[in-house]
């Protein structure tokens, strides 16, 4: 029994990297029907010379800011998160060690100083440039179903918090629609990728089909270990 196991496992996990696979081969052909512009000021001159409207775009460029972000760091983009650790109680033992986490404020000033970009927090890659911040504190304010729980014991003890942050000066590489605002202003309205750095669109598609490639063989090996493993105990079971 433990062979079918096994060979549903395979077979699954091949499944998954084919999905992974097919993702990959897909994202490298829509980079390359994509047009890369070095920089942001070309793309003003290139909504101009297409008929296309939105128009998928890879351009580079610096984090800035059109109006002032209160906050104590230079940022366009807040996020925190506090996490609070307590021990919960129940009917017949020793107390359960637990932790909550929740979203305690998210600001956003989705501008730069020269182009507007929106909708990027779904992006991939968009967390993976920001900056975390880890502070001490008190946090059980954010808690307030958890203090007015009789079952769950909130320790006299601080918390902790999270931000994280996108920086202004921070160098990305988007990949987006550039569309037209109200005002005729070129904007990016949906951002698909956010990389951190500048990073050239033709790395860009050979790393995604070298990735595809890989996830492809490797499928593959599972998926035929698999089926494999699961005729052998076919074969068994027929003979007995």
């Amino acid at each position: 029994m433990m062979t079918v196991v096994a060979g549903c496992v395979c077979v699954g996990i091949g499944c998954l990297l084919s999905r992974s696979s097919q993702r990959n081969q897909l994202d490298a052909i829509l980079l390359e029907r994509a047009t890369h512009i070095p920089e942001l000021k070309g793309l003003e001159e290139c909504l101009e010379k297409t008929w296309r409207n939105p128009l998928a775009v890879v351009v580079h460029g610096t984090v800035g800011s059109t109006s002032t972000v209160e906050n104590s760091r230079s940022s366009v983009f807040v996020e925190e998160t506090a996490v609070l650790e307590f021990k919960r109680m129940i009917q017949f033992g020793e107390p359960i060690p637990d932790q909550k986490r929740t979203l305690v404020s998210r600001k956003e000033d989705d501008g730069t100083a020269r182009v507007y970009i929106t909708d990027y927090r779904f992006a991939d890659g968009f967390y993976d440039v920001l900056k975390s911040y880890f502070s001490t504190e008190i946090v059980v304010q954010y808690f307030e179903s958890l203090v007015n729980n009789k079952t769950i014991k909130i320790p006299d003890v601080e918390g902790s918090k999270c931000r994280q942050v996108l920086e202004i000066g921070t160098d990305l590489t988007v990949y987006g629609r550039a569309v037209r605002d109200e005002d005729g202003a070129p904007k990016i309205q949906r951002v698909f990728n956010v990389y951190s750095g500048r990073v050239e669109l033709n790395k860009m598609i050979s790393d995604l089909k070298s990735k595809s490639e890989s996830s492809g063989n490797l499928s593959m090996f599972f998926t035929f270990a698999g089926w494999v493993l699961m005729s052998v105990f076919w074969l068994r079971e027929a003979k007995e």
